[in-house]
């Protein structure tokens, strides 16, 4: 798909615009790429790289700096970030001949704690989006931004005064110099940046746009203004304005900027791969592991960093693939550390995602399994062999054993115990055992309920014990769910294959889920392949089920009907084991 996505780019716009800049050494543009794209274009369009090195060596032409693969900076640890840059800027100089000395800043989003990281990498100028610097500031001057007496030159991006085909480029002119008049008239070099993308440039050079604003250019006239590069105005300039710019990130959906951390909270995915990329961070700074296999466990999390992993908007489909890369390429990276350090299997409590509350981690040497208190669910579930995060879950509750007590159809889903801050009873971590209990008011009646939830972890999986207790007067009929969300490998066409095991004569039946919505009476067991590993859910009573599928993701709700006396109690049971291929194979040889 990225394959194809480039080229489609590179003949729609990249090739008649390097065409139209190097007949016409008129216009001076900088550039922006990612590490990716540069990468592609020398593979698969030398000629591309050839000619924007000689516009560049005529300084026509720059090629700015960024981050390799395009991150949110500020998320990341102070040695990733100065890594990405130094990465990006090795490649501009070694396909463009020239070192860079400022760059775009990825993704829109800044922290005061990069200023360091930047001069560190020998960048003299940023470029910022005009909206995340304080409006009170003025219009149209290069600001100076300082941490820990280190400064760095600010270009603001006016995005509001791009070029625009419905007006003429005279109406253009005049427009910006009646702004510039207005808000510094005094000021000796005052600049107008704003960037534009490669459909927009090509629309201007296609319609003639851009040859009308040359002649206008160069026609005698009041409005006084020349096309430059950033770095000789940088240079050239004596004027700044000292601004602090708070940490922020904005974006083209966004209406107005926004804290770079609310962002992240937006989709319970987000946060958890943002989790999951700080723990990988810290694991691989405090790994004592070989030269080589650090080098390859950065380069795996470099490329898990990229911005639109972290975005909630889609890229190709309804799921965000660049989600599910980046968790494969961090699971990827994990094992790597572990072959290379002494690893050992444990269950361990501590604040994994920085929430104030501990979440137990179990890691084994087929999966890993992370338990949250809200809910008293499993959030994130690594199966090794497929380097995937099957919990992975962008919509609402995520993850695994989510409990509701409701009606029959499973249609009232009160979020009684979903959103509640399972209290932990006992926690055993050489047992692997972790006790958590909830307590709710249930239905019309508000009947008092007490769940007891019980997790034993082990080597294959884990077993889930539910123990409900009616605290009420009266008796408590229900049906108790338990909803299960995983992201699978599922073929359009040729769905998802499942087998089930049913009826007291445990009678196996076949079904394909990209036909099959009805539900199941009667289960004791479900059975599942995705690629190298299988996933089998075993009760301790037949229970009733039912699938749903979305894009990939397929929800396995297991219900039974219960009537609970009150000041009693009553107990299920479901297990889930991760069955790897090799051990199938070995299985079915005894």
């Amino acid at each position: 798909k990225l394959d194809a996505f480039c080229e489609q780019e590179y003949q729609d716009n990249y090739r008649q615009i390097a065409q139209c800049l190097y007949s016409e050494t008129f216009f001076n543009f900088a550039f922006s790429f990612t590490g990716l794209q540069i990468e592609w274009l020398a593979k698969k369009h030398k000629e591309f790289i050839l000619l924007i090195s000689t516009m560049t060596n005529r300084k026509q032409i720059e090629v700015l700096g960024g981050a390799y693969n395009n991150p949110l900076l500020p998320t990341l640890l102070s040695v990733d970030r100065v890594g990405q840059i130094e990465a990006m800027t090795t490649l501009i100089r070694q396909q463009f001949g020239k070192k860079p000395k400022g760059m775009q800043l990825p993704s829109n989003a800044w922290d005061s704690s990069l200023v360091s990281n930047f001069k560190n990498c020998v960048m003299d100028f940023v470029f910022v989006d005009r909206n995340l610097i304080p409006a009170e500031k003025d219009d149209f001057l290069p600001y100076i931004v300082q941490d820990s007496g280190k400064n760095l030159c600010i270009l603001a991006e006016h995005q509001n005064l791009q070029p625009d085909v419905s007006i003429s480029p005279y109406e253009y002119l005049a427009k910006l110099k009646k702004l510039v008049e207005r808000k510094c008239k005094d000021v000796l070099k005052p600049v107008i940046c704003c960037s534009i993308s490669p459909g927009q440039l090509c629309e201007l050079i296609s319609s003639g746009w851009l040859l009308e604003l040359k002649n206008a250019m160069l026609q005698p006239s009041n409005i006084p203004f020349f096309w430059d590069l950033p770095t000789k105005y940088v240079k050239s300039v004596q004027h700044f304005q000292r601004v602090y710019i708070p940490s922020g990130i904005y974006l083209p959906d966004m209406k107005k900027p926004c804290n770079l951390y609310d962002y992240l909270l937006r989709q319970p995915n987000v946060y958890m791969l943002y989790s999951k990329m700080m723990y990988l961070s810290l694991l691989l700074s405090q790994s004592r592991c070989d030269k080589a296999s650090k080098q390859a466990v950065r380069e795996l999390l470099w490329q898990g960093q990229d911005a639109r992993a972290f975005s909630d908007k889609d890229f190709f489909e309804e799921k965000n693939e660049h989600n599910f890369n980046a968790f494969h390429c961090f699971i990827e990276a994990e094992k790597i550390l572990r072959k290379n350090t002494d690893f050992f299997e444990s269950v361990t409590s501590f604040d994994y995602d920085s929430d104030g509350c501990r979440e137990y981690i179990c890691q084994f040497g087929n999966f890993n399994l992370y338990i949250q208190a809200r809910g008293g669910s499993v959030f994130e579930f690594d199966v090794l062999k497929n380097a995937y995060n099957y919990a992975a879950n962008s919509l609402g509750h995520t993850g695994l054993f989510l409990d509701y007590l409701g009606d029959k159809n499973f249609t009232d889903k009160t979020d009684v115990f979903t959103r509640q801050i399972y209290k932990e009873i006992s926690f055993n971590s050489k047992c692997r055992e972790i006790k958590l209990q909830a307590s709710g008011k249930i239905g019309n009646l508000q009947q008092p309920v007490l769940l007891k939830k019980n997790y034993y972890v082990n080597a294959h999986g884990v077993q889930v014990q539910y123990i409900i207790k009616n605290d009420s007067e009266s008796d408590l009929i229900k049906t108790f769910s338990v909803e299960s969300n995983m992201f699978v490998q599922m073929n359009e066409t040729e769905g998802l294959r499942v087998e089930i095991i049913s009826g007291d004569k445990k009678e196996l039946q076949i079904v394909n889920l990209i036909s099959f919505q009805d539900p199941i009476c009667d289960v004791s067991l479900v059975r599942f392949f995705d690629g190298e590993v299988t996933f089998v859910f075993e009760l301790n009573e037949n229970a009733n089920i039912k699938f749903f599928t979305v894009s990939g993701r397929l929800t396995l709700v297991l219900s039974w009907d219960i009537e609970v006396l009150p000041q009693r109690e009553i107990e299920k049971t479901v297990s889930l084991s991760v069955i790897p291929k090799n051990a199938r194979q070995k299985n079915k040889k005894k």
